[in-house]
């Protein structure tokens, strides 16, 4: 009958290393759980970083071809104007001459403020 006392003491022993085996399993779970859960978030959000790096160099190259246009296009009129000038020095139809060379210069300094960009 000495033993019952010490029976039902190892049980009890071996019941709450059970029980602590099963909530340190159950803690790994949810931190492999969780582990796995943020190496998704960082998987995800690399792509997504990758796609908007994308689109932001779609952006400069489409940027970068309209600046370059309005930069011709600033040269072209800027052409227009001094052959314009050219064949009417005093002005015409009620332009007068300072009126285009004005023109000719708010257009240069766009082209000199255009400068930075880089045109193929």
């Amino acid at each position: 009958m000495a033993l019952e006392p010490e029976l039902e003491r190892v049980l009890k022993n071996l019941d709450e290393l059970a029980a602590a085996r099963r909530r340190r399993t159950r803690l790994i779970w949810i931190g492999t759980a969780l582990m796995v859960g943020l190496i998704m978030l960082m998987i995800a959000g690399l792509f997504r970083v990758q796609s908007l790096s994308s689109k932001v160099a779609d952006n400069q190259r489409e940027n970068t071809q309209a600046l370059c246009a309005f930069r011709n296009d600033l040269r072209e009129r800027i052409n227009s104007a001094e052959k314009f000038l050219r064949q009417h020095p005093q002005g015409a139809f009620g332009i007068s001459a300072d009126t285009i060379e004005m023109g000719v210069q708010d257009e240069l300094s766009t082209i000199q403020a255009l400068a930075v960009v880089r045109c193929s």
